[in-house]
């Protein structure tokens, strides 16, 4: 029985893990978008 409930710790981990990773994967692309609008209105500014 410990280890079922080792692996199910391990499994929680790892989807902890992958959430965390896609929330900043998604983060990250929202700041590179936002990089990307500023430098649009640099470039209509000129």
């Amino acid at each position: 029985m410990r280890e079922v409930n080792l692996l199910n710790e391990m499994y929680q981990t790892n989807n902890t893990f992958a959430d965390n990773f896609k929330f900043h994967t998604d983060a990250e692309r929202e700041r590179e978008r936002e990089r990307e609008r500023e430098r649009e209105r640099e470039r209509e500014a000129c």
